[in-house]
C-alpha cells in the first residue's frame, strides 16, 4: 500500500520513526546471530534475490529495501 503524504516536519519525523525501528530490529537480529539463536541469515546470492522480489513491487519497496541494507551496514561497519 502507498505511503500516504504527509505534510513535511510530519514526513521527516515519521522518518526517523521508522528508522529508528529498523535501527532497533537490525541490532536485535545482530544480537541474535552472534548467540546463534537465528535462523534465516542469508548471504549475498539472498540479498540479490530480495532486490529483484522488491524491485518488482515497485519504487518504493525497492528504494525501502536499500535504506535496510544501508542501515544493517551502518551498524555492522
Amino acid at each position: 500500500a502507498p505511503t500516504p503524504r504527509l505534510p513535511f516536519i510530519e514526513a521527516v519525523a515519521m522518518g526517523f520513526h521508522v528508522t529508528n525501528n529498523w535501527i532497533k530490529d537490525i541490532a536485535y537480529s545482530v544480537k541474535q546471530v552472534i548467540t546463534q539463536r537465528f535462523e534465516g541469515a542469508g548471504g549475498p546470492v539472498m540479498i540479490i534475490s530480495h532486490s529483484f522480489s522488491s524491485a518488482q513491487m515497485g519504487l518504493q519497496a525497492f528504494l525501502m529495501f536499500l535504506a535496510i541494507i544501508s542501515i544493517n551496514l551502518a551498524l555492522l561497519n
